[in-house]
């Protein structure tokens, strides 16, 4: 999964899913180097909720890195990581991100966010989702398909999730010589108190499809601190 930098900070801020404690490098799915330009619209969903402001608060811990369990204070989650070798990363749209490649410029990943839009969780995760599709699978634009979208226990609170397979485009591939192919991605948005929501997200490659079973367990590992 390729990531771009700068236009996705601004498309997420407009769109009112942008969140907190974004950085301006990146990592993960796709190194930042090579990446063509973005044809990406700056229309956003309809159905956009309206962006909270910036909170004031204590500063947080740090979060805690260290595969296999992974601890993200200010998004208030903590969860196991999918696979061994994972190491962190920076990343323009999930403050806490691990990763591992799998091939040229494309790695597996996960990480976690608090989001700065209200609204349902139901929402806020179909939208995630789509600026994920929209930003980060590379020109032209992949395929995707809805596996599941439903709402899930998270601990002792109610999120959502949206599954989704997605299909690379077989131009882009060529033109960035990728063996993979397919990816899922799994998103969660849960309420953490309040008003307030955060986002949990692991994506899989089909290089890494031996993994595919196995998230419905690491779903369960995650939970609100």
């Amino acid at each position: 999964m390729r990531r771009r930098v700068g236009l996705i900070v601004a498309v997420l801020a407009a769109a009112g899913l942008l969140l907190a404690g974004c950085t301006e490098t990146v990592s993960g799915h796709a190194a930042a180097s090579n990446v063509p330009g973005s044809s990406a619209s700056s229309d956003s969903p309809t159905s956009t909720p309206t962006s909270s402001a910036p909170r004031t608060s204590t500063t947080p811990p740090a979060p805690q890195l260290a595969c296999p369990h992974v601890v993200d204070p200010a998004a208030r989650l903590a969860y196991d990581c999918i696979s061994t070798g994972m190491t962190p990363g920076r990343n323009s749209m999930w403050p806490v991100d691990v990763g591992r490649e799998v091939d040229t410029h494309w790695s597996m990943d996960e990480g976690s966010g608090q989001v700065r839009g209200i609204g349902p969780a139901a929402a806020q995760a179909k939208l995630l989702t789509q600026q994920m599709l929209e930003q980060f699978y590379g020109d032209p634009q992949p395929t995707s398909k809805t596996v599941h979208d439903a709402d899930i226990t998270v601990g002792s609170a109610r999120g959502h999730l949206v599954q989704t397979l997605i299909t690379v485009n077989a131009t882009y591939r060529s033109q960035q010589h990728l063996r993979v192919k397919q990816e899922q991605l799994w998103l969660v948005v849960v309420p953490i108190g309040g008003s307030r929501l955060s986002a949990w997200y692991v994506s899989v490659p089909d290089l890494q499809k031996q993994l595919w079973p196995t998230v419905p367990n690491l779903l369960k590992t995650l939970h609100v601190v």
